[in-house]
């Protein structure tokens, strides 16, 4: 089965990490036949000289560029809009996929009747030694009722029919953050199967930066649209609404250290 990778750089992406998820990609025991890669923007001189590297040696990988930087979900809307596959892998630009992730997804793909499907992320930091697994309900009836309390899949272990996902809209492009979340519940919403393979296939790096980023009253906003969302999908009645938005909001006004330690907690 022929299929795509889908991954988007932007002009803060750490050349190094690109480098060790492209070789990655370029490692597996079973390639993808097209890597679209999009540029969100403007990119450093060090990040196009790690995709001038990888464009020179793979004839598979495909580089788009934007003039601006639209954000995250403009970009994979336009990239997959380029994968020329039925089905597509996203990476991230700074993860780390495990060698047969390619090979075991592909396999998941071609033997059940599945729309999407992702596994568990080990999760780590800077110094590698400070790993935590990011464990998600496995089928899809677990997925479903999961939805209502948080994201059941791993974003950077997803991988999806690329006619389920535009036939459902794509990413919604108003929402910088969780947009993947709002996504997988307009996509079970509308009767397409879900399921998470039971195995860490991805390295996702996380820092403190990344979850200091994810406060404040802008992602309150998006907080907002995914719970009327989830209500509008019927995965929350008015209880639930509020439960969910006013808990996720508290989250977002603590202190930074604060944060920290409670998303150590909630993974």
């Amino acid at each position: 089965m022929d299929f795509s990778v889908l991954m988007s750089v932007y002009i803060n992406d750490d050349p190094v990490h690109l480098d060790a998820s492209l070789l990655s990609i370029f490692s597996q025991s079973l390639c993808a036949s097209q890597v679209v890669l999009v540029a969100d923007g403007p990119l450093t001189q060090d990040v196009h000289e790690v995709i001038n590297q990888y464009s020179e040696k793979f004839r598979e990988l495909h580089i788009f560029y934007l003039p601006e930087n639209l954000g995250l979900p403009s970009a994979l809307n336009f990239g997959l809009e380029k994968c020329i596959n039925e089905v597509i892998i996203r990476c991230d630009a700074d993860d780390i996929n495990h060698h047969h992730r390619f090979e075991k997804l592909i396999e998941c793909m071609e033997t059940g009747d599945y729309s999407a499907i992702g596994s568990f992320v080990e999760e780590f930091d800077e110094s590698t030694t400070n790993l935590r697994v990011r464990k998600v309900p496995s089928e899809h009836e677990d997925i479903s009722l999961a939805l209502k309390k948080r994201n059941p899949m791993n974003h950077p272990s997803i991988s999806f029919l690329k006619s389920a996902v535009l036939n459902c809209g794509a990413y919604d492009v108003r929402l910088k953050n969780g947009q993947d979340y709002e996504l997988w519940a307009r996509m079970i919403s509308r009767g397409y199967k879900f399921k998470n393979i039971p195995e860490c296939l991805v390295s996702f790096r996380v820092s403190k930066e990344m979850i200091k980023r994810r406060g404040g009253r802008k992602y309150i906003s998006y907080d907002l649209i995914i719970a009327k969302k989830l209500k509008e999908y019927g995965f929350l009645n008015l209880l639930d609404f509020y439960v969910f938005f006013i808990t996720r909001a508290v989250g977002r006004l603590l202190p930074n250290d604060f944060r920290l330690v409670l998303y150590k907690l909630c993974r």
